[in-house]
Parts: C-alpha cells; sequence; structure tokens
C-alpha cells in the first residue's frame, strides 16, 4: 500500500469517524439542517477516497467525473452548513451551481504529473470559497469556536491555492494531502466543539422551555381546579365508559344536596341522569363530534323533584382514559319564568282585544299586524278588511281638526314608520264610508326598532274622542257665552266711577272694580282679592268702609256714613248693605262716592252766603266806622298843632294815633273782604305780580331783617289773571312770611309748571323759616278773623283764599319737612287757552 492509498484511507476513516459523531449529535440533540449538511459532507470522504484509490489503480475518465462530483457535492454540503450555521439565509440554487462548478472544473481539467488528479481552476475555485467562509465566521454571528474556524478556513483556503504545485512532487503531495486532512480534521473538531456548544444551548433552553412549561402545567391545573371549585355552575368529572363520577363541585351539591362523598365513585345513572335513554343519547353525541353543547336534561336531585337543565359537556382525559367534564345550568327557573310569560302573553293578548281603547300593530312596510276589537269598531271595519295590503295608505286617509287633509309626509303613523320617531296625541279625523259622521281620534304611534335602529314593528293606540268633542264644542260656545258675559258684567262693573267693593263672609275683598283698585294702589285685580279692607288702606276711605262693613255685619241691616281724608282733601258718601245668594254665604257690597265736589260747593255756597251777609254787615259797619275815626284822626292832629308835641301829651297821642292807623287798616280789610267779585282778567305772566309784591314788602323785610328769594322758571305759562288782586294774594303771602320769619331767616317763593285737564297752569308756594303752623290750626287758617298774631287783623289769609278762588285756584297751608310754614297757590285756568280760543274764532 502506498502513501496515497493510506492517505485516502485516512481520509475515509477520518470521515466516517466524523460524519458518524455529526449523525448522532443530529438524531440525539440537535436536530438541525446545518448539522445534517456537515454529517454529508464527511461521509461523501468515503467514496471519494475509495474512487481515488480507484482512479490510482484503474485511471479512467468515469472515475475521474465521479471523484468530481462527490467532490464538488461536499463543498456545497459544506458551504451550505458553514452559511446555515452562521445564520444565513440558506439558498440551493447557489450550492447546486457550485457543486456543478467544482464536477465540471475536475472532470475536465488536464491530469498533472501525480497520480492524484486536481485541476487548477477547482483548487482556485474551492481556495476562494473557503477564504470566503473564513471571513464569514469572522464577521458573522459570534460563536464559540469562530475564530478559530475563520483561521483554520482561511488557512485551508490559502493551501488550495498551493496545493497544484505540491502534487508534482511525491513529498509535495505527501505533504498537502497531510496538511490537508490536518485542516480537514481540525476544522471538523472545531466545528464539532461548536456544534456541541449549540447542543448545551439548546438543551439548556429545552429544560428551561419544559421547566416553564410544568410550571405553566402546574399553574393551569391550579386554575382548573379553582375554577372547577368556586363555578357557580354545577360540574361533574366521570368516565365516559361506564359512567363512574369522579368529582363533582361544590355547586353540584349546592343544586342537588347531594354531598361529595355521596356520588364521587357511584355511576351517573343512580345520582345524575333519571332518564336512561336520554343518557345513552348523550354518550352517542360525545362519541361522534367529541363534545356535546346546550342539550336540555332532567338532573335527579338528593330529595326534591328533578331539575330542568342546559347541559354542555367535553371529552377530556384523564391518566390515559377518556372522561367527560360536563356542566349544566339550572333553567328550571327561566322555564318556570317562560311559561308565566307565555300565560301573561296570553292574558296581555285577551286585555288588549278587551280595552275599550284601540290598539293595532304596524310593520316596518306598513301591514297591520295586530288590531283589537275596539280599533275595528272606531273605524267600522272588518278584521279582514284591516289585514288588507294598504289598509292604513288607502282606506284611512286623515284630515287635519280644520278641516284639511293631511299630506303623505304628515300621516302619523306613516311617518313614525319612516322616521322611527314617535308620535304623541296627534288629532285626526276620518270620513269614513261605513259612518255618516266624522269620526275624531287621538292617534299615538310608537315604533320599536331593532338591534340595528330599523323600524321592526309600530305599536298605534287610538282613543274615540268623537262624542267628547262634540261636548268639548258645546262647552266651548257656553264658556265663550259665559266668558261674554263676564266681559260685559266686567266692563259694567269698572265702568262704575265710584269704588265698588265686595266682601266675603270672612272680611276679605272677593271683587272690586277698576275704581276701587285705582284707589288702593293695586296694579292687577289678583293684587286686591284676597286682602282685607285694612291691608288695602289705613287712611279714609278705608278706615271708614272697615268701620261700616262691621256696623253692617252686627245690624244685619243697611248703613252709611261721610268721612274726610283731611282738611281741604277728598270727602267720601260711604254706604254699605247686604246681599244674600242662595246656597252660598252672604255678601257685603261697599260703595265709596267721592263727594268731593258737593261738599266743597255746599261749603263755598255757605262761605258765599256767610260772606255776602258779612260783607254787607262790615261794609255798613266800616262805613259808618270811618267817619268817627276821620274826626278822631282829624281831632289827634289838630290837637297836636295846636298844642304843640309836648313831653306830656307825646306818648298818650302816639298811642292813639297808632290805634286809629291799626283801626282803619281793620275798615279798609273789612271793605275789601266784603266787597263783591269783580276780577279782571288778563292773559299775563306771574313772575312779574310776585316781583311787584316783593317789592311793595321791601320795607317790612328790611325791618325785620329777613331775605326774600325767588325760584321761578324762566318759562312758566301765562295764565289769566287780575294783576292787581294777584299782588295783594302774593303781597299778604309774603308779609305773613316775613311777620313770622326770624332775623337772618329767609323767604323763598318758588314756582312750577303743572297740567291740568285742559290746559298747563301753575304753582307757587311760598316758605319761611319760623315755626310754622300748629297742627290744630290748620283747619282753621283761611277762617276770617282766625289770627295767632298780636295785633292781626285775621282777614290776610282769608282775602288770600278769596281772590285765589274767583281766579279758579286753590291755596293750601302746610309745614314743611324741615320746619317753618308753607302757604301754595295753585292756579289751573278753566276752558282752553286764548290761543285755542283765537284758533277757534278764526275757524268760525
Amino acid at each position: 500500500m502506498d502513501t496515497s492509498e493510506l492517505i485516502a484511507l485516512f481520509s475515509a476513516v477520518a470521515g466516517l469517524a466524523v460524519g458518524v459523531a455529526y449523525l448522532y449529535l443530529w438524531s440525539a440533540v440537535l436536530p438541525r439542517r446545518y448539522v445534517t449538511l456537515f454529517a454529508a459532507e464527511r461521509l461523501l470522504a468515503i467514496p471519494q477516497a475509495a474512487l481515488l484509490v480507484l482512479e490510482l489503480h484503474h485511471p479512467a475518465f468515469g472515475t475521474q467525473a465521479a471523484l468530481a462530483a462527490f467532490f464538488g457535492t461536499g463543498t456545497a454540503c459544506f458551504v451550505g452548513g458553514c452559511y446555515d450555521l452562521i445564520r444565513r439565509r440558506l439558498h440551493v440554487l447557489p450550492l447546486v451551481l457550485l457543486a456543478a462548478a467544482m464536477f465540471a472544473l475536475g472532470a475536465a481539467g488536464p491530469p498533472v504529473t501525480s497520480n492524484l488528479v486536481a485541476p487548477v481552476a477547482s483548487a482556485v475555485l474551492r481556495g476562494s470559497v473557503l477564504l470566503w467562509l473564513g471571513w464569514l465566521f469572522l464577521r458573522g454571528q459570534r460563536l464559540s469556536a469562530h475564530r478559530p474556524l475563520a483561521l483554520l478556513l482561511a488557512i485551508g483556503g490559502l493551501h488550495a491555492f498551493d496545493y497544484p504545485l505540491l502534487v508534482t512532487r511525491t513529498w509535495g503531495l505527501i505533504f498537502g494531502a497531510a496538511l490537508f486532512q490536518f485542516i480537514s480534521i481540525a476544522i471538523s473538531v472545531f466545528l464539532l466543539i461548536t456544534l456541541l456548544d449549540e447542543a448545551r444551548g439548546l438543551a439548556e433552553d429545552t429544560a428551561a422551555k419544559q421547566r416553564e412549561a410544568e410550571a405553566a402545567l402546574r399553574k393551569s391545573e391550579e386554575k382548573f381546579a379553582k375554577a372547577f371549585r368556586s363555578s357557580p355552575n354545577p360540574i361533574v368529572i366521570a368516565r365516559l365508559d361506564d359512567g363512574l363520577v369522579v368529582d363533582v363541585n361544590d355547586a353540584f351539591s349546592a343544586a342537588t344536596g347531594y354531598a361529595r362523598a355521596d356520588v364521587v365513585g357511584r355511576s351517573t345513572r343512580e345520582v345524575l341522569w333519571p332518564d336512561p335513554e336520554r343518557r345513552q343519547d348523550l354518550v352517542r353525541e360525545l362519541r361522534t363530534h367529541g363534545r356535546v353543547r346546550d342539550m336540555e336534561l332532567k338532573m335527579l336531585t338528593k330529595t326534591g323533584p328533578p331539575l330542568d337543565v342546559l347541559v354542555s359537556i367535553e371529552t377530556i382525559e384523564l391518566d390515559g382514559k377518556p372522561h367527560t367534564l360536563g356542566a349544566a345550568v339550572d333553567v328550571s327557573t327561566q322555564k318556570l319564568a317562560l311559561e308565566a310569560l307565555r300565560e301573561s302573553e296570553e292574558r296581555f293578548r285577551r286585555l288588549v282585544q278587551d280595552l275599550s281603547v284601540g290598539v293595532a300593530v304596524v310593520d316596518g312596510e306598513g301591514r297591520v299586524l295586530l288590531s283589537n276589537r275596539a280599533a275595528r269598531e272606531i273605524f267600522g271595519v272588518t278584521e279582514r278588511q284591516v289585514s288588507e295590503p294598504g289598509f292604513w295608505q288607502r282606506e284611512l286617509v286623515a284630515i287635519h281638526e280644520d278641516g284639511s287633509p293631511y299630506r303623505e309626509e304628515e300621516r302619523p303613523v306613516l311617518n313614525a314608520v319612516r322616521t322611527g320617531q314617535p308620535v304623541r296625541n296627534a288629532v285626526l279625523g276620518f270620513q269614513l264610508p261605513s259612518k255618516p259622521d266624522r269620526v275624531w281620534a287621538i292617534v299615538n304611534a310608537d315604533p320599536q326598532l331593532d338591534s340595528e335602529g330599523r323600524v321592526r314593528n309600530i305599536i298605534i293606540t287610538v282613543h274615540d274622542i268623537t262624542d267628547r268633542r262634540r261636548t268639548d264644542e258645546e262647552q266651548r260656545r257656553l264658556r265663550e257665552a259665559v266668558m261674554a258675559s263676564a266681559v260685559d258684567w266686567t266692563l259694567t262693573f269698572d265702568a262704575v266711577q265710584s269704588p265698588v267693593i265686595i266682601l266675603g263672609a270672612d272680611g276679605r275683598v272677593r271683587r272690586l272694580n277698576a275704581e276701587a283698585r285705582a284707589l288702593a294702589g293695586k296694579a292687577t285685580y289678583g293684587d286686591a282679592v284676597g286682602r282685607t279692607l285694612p291691608e288695602l288702606g289705613t287712611l279714609e276711605p278705608w278706615r271708614g268702609l272697615a268701620e261700616l262693613a262691621a256696623e253692617v255685619r252686627r245690624r244685619r241691616a243697611p248703613a252709611s256714613s261721610q268721612v274726610r281724608e283731611g282738611p281741604h282733601r277728598r270727602s267720601w258718601y260711604l254706604t254699605a248693605s247686604v246681599v244674600t245668594v242662595p246656597g252660598e254665604e252672604d255678601r257685603l257690597i261697599l260703595v265709596a262716592r267721592d263727594v268731593s265736589d258737593l261738599v266743597r260747593l255746599e261749603e263755598s255756597l255757605r262761605r258765599t252766603e256767610t260772606m255776602s251777609a258779612l260783607g254787607s254787615l262790615v261794609a255798613g259797619v266800616a262805613h259808618e266806622v270811618r267817619n268817627p275815626l276821620f274826626a278822631i284822626s282829624a281831632t289827634v292832629d289838630a290837637f297836636e298843632a295846636r298844642f304843640g308835641k309836648e313831653e306830656k301829651s307825646d306818648r298818650y297821642l302816639g298811642t292813639l294815633r297808632h290805634e286809629v292807623d291799626r283801626l282803619s287798616q281793620l275798615m279798609a280789610d273789612l271793605l275789601d273782604y266784603g266787597k263783591p267779585p269783580k276780577l279782571e282778567l288778563v292773559e299775563g305772566a306771574v313772575p312779574p305780580v310776585i316781583a311787584r309784591a316783593i317789592a311793595a314788602s321791601a320795607a317790612l323785610a328790611k325791618r325785620r331783617e329777613v331775605s326774600v328769594v325767588t325760584e321761578l322758571p324762566p318759562d312758566l305759562p301765562g295764565i289769566p289773571l287780575d294783576s292787581g288782586r294777584m299782588q295783594q294774594v302774593f303781597q299778604n303771602l309774603v308779609d305773613n312770611a316775613l311777620q313770622h320769619s326770624p332775623k337772618g331767616g329767609v323767604v323763598t317763593i318758588r314756582g312750577r309748571e303743572v297740567t291740568g285737564e285742559t290746559r298747563v297752569g301753575l304753582e307757587i308756594t311760598v316758605s319761611d323759616q319760623g315755626p310754622g303752623f300748629r297742627l290744630e290750626d290748620l283747619g282753621r287758617i283761611f277762617d276770617p278773623f282766625f289770627t295767632r298774631r298780636r295785633g292781626g287783623t285775621g282777614l290776610g289769609l282769608s282775602i288770600v283764599q278769596r281772590i285765589v278762588e274767583q281766579h279758579g285756584g286753590a291755596v293750601s297751608a302746610a309745614n314743611g319737612p324741615e320746619g317753618g310754614a308753607v302757604v301754595t297757590v295753585r292756579l289751573i285756568p278753566d276752558g282752553p287757552t286764548p290761543a285755542v280760543r283765537e284758533a277757534a274764532r278764526a275757524e268760525a
């Protein structure tokens, strides 16, 4: 045996050993594709060695081609295994092309001088591939022996380039073959180390996964056991073949009354299923499909009747034998509820049919599904007519209350079908051929929607209001008549110019007219009704009305009285009477008539009569007294001229002269007061008159050390007046104010415009800073000869009142809010203004 044969034998033995090791590793520990490829590459060294020996002894073209084929295939397997090991994507086509190239170059290349065939091109290709693989191992995934593998592959690649040169010599062939075998074995060893490290990692991963799987299994078993025990539904585990009960949960014991020890180890025929045939159906279903879903069965209980249950069963394997895991849901209550529901539906159906209200059900397309007897009677149709397609659309054409027909889009039922929105209290009229009169009904339509929001059906209720509508129409006409009567009565009641109040038996206001509301200051009728008379007012005439009402209740007879609000204010004539209404409580009717004008007229008449008589008397007396007074005054003057002023007589003459002057002034006032009224009215302004009056009183103001201030707007309207007589009025008022003012005081004259019924007027106030009027004297201020001032005649304010009243005005006296007296002269002329009179004359 020569050296080549020894090398071939050694290559075969090494390839077999390493290949077997790879195969064992692949089958026992590391079933990976790259292990299979490495094993194939090593095992292909055996036929290569055999073909090499055969080629050495019997050279032939076929042997060389076969050797090249095995060599190329082995190279492709090695490249593919390395590529797959470093987690590259393995492509079969490049490997096939590599094997084909190695085969072509090895089979077609010329033989070298030695007996070993090694074409140069094949060596270059193999060297390039090995260098490329070495670079991949160095840069690719970090394997346990990637650096030695990269180095050995690089050395093998470089050795492939010098191998064609070495085989030209015997020693070179031996050295090259030995080096090739050494590199191949070293690569195989390091690959084996790497694969063993991969196998170890895989084993560790497998063990970890197994441990995780076992832990997950334990948790799953614990969860199953917990779920089994805590399930609210009865659960039974039994053997499939003979039905022997293996375990039950607490819910089973609670539902059936069996303890766990009562049923475990016994057959389900004895403790579970009362009907053997149903159990056979159950087993047959399990064997066919492996499971049962919601099968309705009867389940035994220990003491009570069987339960109606829905059973779901799965086939499981325990200890290598088929078992059943069954869960039951007690539907006994549901069955009772369903039975009750069916009975309720039947009762509801009978109730709907017997209702006096019309009820109908229409589907989403407007077809009538149900109608009760009342609905058919309201519309005067038969059940067959209602059920005809299009009945609602064709026969029941509704109209509005005003008689106009409903448009297609307004019709309540069809609108509810189209929109899915309910219709409430729609009043519809129907003119049916079977009924001569028009039928009126209130219709409600309630859509019932499915899960997708589409209209499933419409529930319609119909209330026949034909009779009620006739009654309502009659009541409406009656109500309108009553309202018209009430309006007429109210208008008549409110038209009474005097306040009229109707009191109930409890003393509270039941009715009052507009004048009474205005007098009480109540804006609306409701503000006054229900109140007592003191709540409406505490002054007159309310106080007098309350006293008069109490007297009428006590005496049960009509009564009357006359009251006055205050000095120079309104006077009221009050009457009260009882009105008896059959079947109701008695009422009091109170009437307050304003008689202020009449009282003023009577007072004016009395004052005129008195003043006329007094004026005649005063004129006569004054005339008779003036002559002696003149004689006395002339005698005093003559005495003083004759005897001169002497100290002894001067004091007596001064007193005599002062008293004569006072009597003369009194006689002048008396003559002025008794003079018949005769005015010369001319349209004029008041401020100049007031200015002349102030100028006439200037000496008195200076003597009293009192100032007079006027606050008169420049636009005060002019009025018809007698300027001389009106100057006398303001001079008397200013003199009065000056005489009652303290030193350094101020008399203020103010004016403002006021509005009368036909034209505007004015109001003048004269106020001082004196002590003011006594309250008890306010009613007598303007009486003749009434005075509190020493030396006064008591005719000044009486003359003022007489002149103002001759001008159609009024004068009043009061005390100011900050003290002092305030006299107010109010002048509002009657009749049209001069401009209006001139316009009327021009038109005439």
